[in-house]
């Protein structure tokens, strides 16, 4: 596996976290090249057309009979430039709370749609099937009249080598991590936190940390980032606090019976 940075993943869930994704490769047998210039790379094949092996800028060669790009993608928004449609910085289509665009006939979702999220006050463009499958349900009841804002905080999973890794909020940059457990054991839970807020969190063996966490963020009840990171306040204190809360336990599904129609 080539990485561009130090440790895999390191761009969006920081160095320690990075660091125990590489370690779980290395365990499994993998063999990783760090800090790899991605964008300078030379495939060499054989008479037939099927690769035979990978150049790397310096000239270190590696064999491969198969080679898969994880490149990511850009959206293709020039049927909604055609239409006149508003653009946001973050290369997706401008949408209000209720996926309208910016003529409130034509509605978005999913990876081409630039929502605002009520929680962190930033439009967001968030890549999930996920969020595009919660989304399309939102914008077909808003066609519909039904004027229902989308406010779920993101959520999703993965797994590496039969270990999960969960990940609530979105949090694109940072200033601060907090980590509580060991990351290279497989049982941590590390929190993300910008302007003393928390963003975002991730982990693995802590389901339930990630759950309140989720929780609290669902229903806007997460003291500020400094009180966790000092011991002030614990994440079971957190958790007591989403059960005290009304409406902190109810069902969270997309399309359930919680969703309300705004009157307008």
């Amino acid at each position: 596996m080539l990485c561009d940075f130090i440790a895999p993943l390191e761009r969006y869930f920081g160095f320690d976290v990075g660091a125990s994704i590489l370690n779980q490769h290395e365990k499994n047998g993998a063999k990783v090249y760090i800090g790899v210039n991605l964008f300078n790379l030379k495939y060499e094949g054989d008479s037939q057309g099927r690769v035979t092996k990978v150049v790397l800028e310096n000239g270190y060669e590696i064999p491969a009979d198969l080679v898969v790009v994880g490149a990511g993608n850009i959206p293709n928004i020039q049927l909604a430039k055609d239409a006149g449609l508003e653009m946001d910085r973050n290369g997706g289509v401008k949408t209000n709370p209720f996926l309208q665009s910016s003529d409130p006939n034509i509605f978005a979702a999913g990876d081409i749609a630039s929502f605002p999220s009520w929680y962190s006050g930033d439009n967001l463009r968030i890549e999930h099937w996920i969020v595009a499958q919660d989304q399309g349900t939102y914008a077909a009841f808003n066609m519909l009249g039904k004027m229902v804002p989308y406010g779920n905080v993101p959520f999703f999973w993965t797994n590496h080598y039969q270990k999960g890794m969960q990940y609530v909020g979105h949090a694109m940059d940072w200033d601060d991590i907090l980590i509580d457990g060991i990351p290279r054991n497989n049982q941590f839970v590390a929190i993300y936190s910008k302007n003393n807020k928390i963003l975002a969190a991730c982990g693995q063996g802590r389901s339930k940390d990630l759950l309140t966490l989720f929780e609290g963020m669902q229903t806007n009840v997460l003291p500020p980032f400094s009180q966790l990171k000092s011991g002030e306040i614990t994440l079971d204190d957190i958790n007591k606090i989403v059960r005290m809360n009304k409406g902190g336990s109810v069902c969270r599904k997309a399309n359930c019976c919680q969703k309300k129609t705004i009157v307008q």
